[in-house]
């Protein structure tokens, strides 16, 4: 886990790689590829934070821990059965581990504002950091 990841920054993340945007994710749009973002970002919160799923929740459009559990329990269900998806999730969580690493060496080598999602765009994208 990392002390750089937050919600929010998860969910930007994923939104790139899903074609989704943050406001979407966060908003009670039912539509599939933005219920497939938010799972996504509910998952990837819960293996790369150290939040709650309650607080997972009220960050990721304001659910209820019920429901983080059972986004997480759809990923995990989904990713068993569809292969597709499997490595969807599986680059969606490459490109949050990478940025994080790069903002981290940021702050340790760089520039004291780095641009997140420029970074994440780059990692998805396969240009260089």
């Amino acid at each position: 886990m990392s002390a750089q990841l937050s919600v929010r920054f998860i969910a930007e993340t994923v939104a790139e790689a899903f074609g989704a945007s943050y406001a979407r994710i966060v908003s009670p749009s039912m539509a599939l590829e933005v219920v497939a973002a938010r799972q996504v970002t509910a998952w990837l919160a819960w293996r790369h934070t150290t939040l709650s799923k309650e607080e997972i929740g009220r960050l990721v459009g304001g659910r209820s821990d019920v429901a983080v559990i059972r986004q997480i329990e759809r990923v995990d269900e989904r990713r068993a059965a569809d292969p597709g998806f499997a490595a969807e999730v599986d680059a969606a969580e490459v490109a949050v581990l990478a940025a994080a690493e790069a903002l981290r060496r940021l702050a340790v080598e760089g520039p004291s504002d780095p641009d997140a999602l420029d970074i994440a765009e780059r990692i998805l994208t396969g240009r260089a950091v």
